[in-house]
């Protein structure tokens, strides 16, 4: 839309100051022949500049299917219910539910969590301060009825500072590690 204003503006003008047409109006040719020098240059240049333009096009349309091609299936995928599957990646994203979370807590924030899975004898790997030795609080998922999402408060600098677990079935847990907290979570 808009570059065709401009290209309908400037064609004319690009045409006129062509090296052909000026010498067509230095050697004194006769009106009709400028005029003729002009529509043909104009219709060459037109044809020229839609010419690179669709080849511009199909060449980024070739250049985007090769990059699609050579590239990797989604890296992430999210299933209800489930955490995320990362091809043969076992960190954390094995689409099996998770049955039960183990946190340890500061005095102000957290400081290491522990995802745990259904029908798996192997723990998720430590996130944050392996070496804590602060009081373990766990919060097991009872009934096959899988965390969807957990709702967090920050501290001032952004770091966490409590957690509550939802299920899949709209339970909640008590807010970890103290639940007389009354503001609405600062995300989820």
């Amino acid at each position: 839309g808009l570059a065709l204003i401009f290209y309908n503006a400037y064609l004319p003008q690009i045409v006129e100051n062509h090296w052909i047409v000026r010498r067509a109006i230095r050697n004194e040719k006769s009106t009709e022949k400028v005029c003729a020098i002009k529509q043909q240059l104009s219709d060459d240049m037109s044809q020229y500049g839609f010419a690179c333009g669709y080849f511009g096009s199909l060449f980024m349309t070739i250049v985007a299917t090769v990059i699609f091609a050579v590239s990797e299936t989604t890296e992430y995928e999210q299933f209800t219910g489930y955490g995320l599957t990362s091809g043969t990646s076992n960190n954390e994203e094995w689409m099996h539910p998770v049955d039960m979370v183990s946190m340890i807590f500061d005095s102000t924030n957290l400081v290491q969590m522990q995802l745990s899975y259904d029908d798996m004898d192997i723990e998720g790997n430590i996130h944050g301060d392996a070496s804590s030795t602060d009081t373990l609080l766990t919060y097991p998922v009872v009934d096959k009825d899988y965390i969807i999402s957990i709702d967090y408060w920050l501290n001032d600098d952004d770091s966490i500072n409590a957690m509550r677990f939802n299920t899949q079935k709209g339970e909640s847990s008590d807010i970890y590690p103290d639940n007389s907290i009354t503001a609405d979570p600062d995300a989820s």
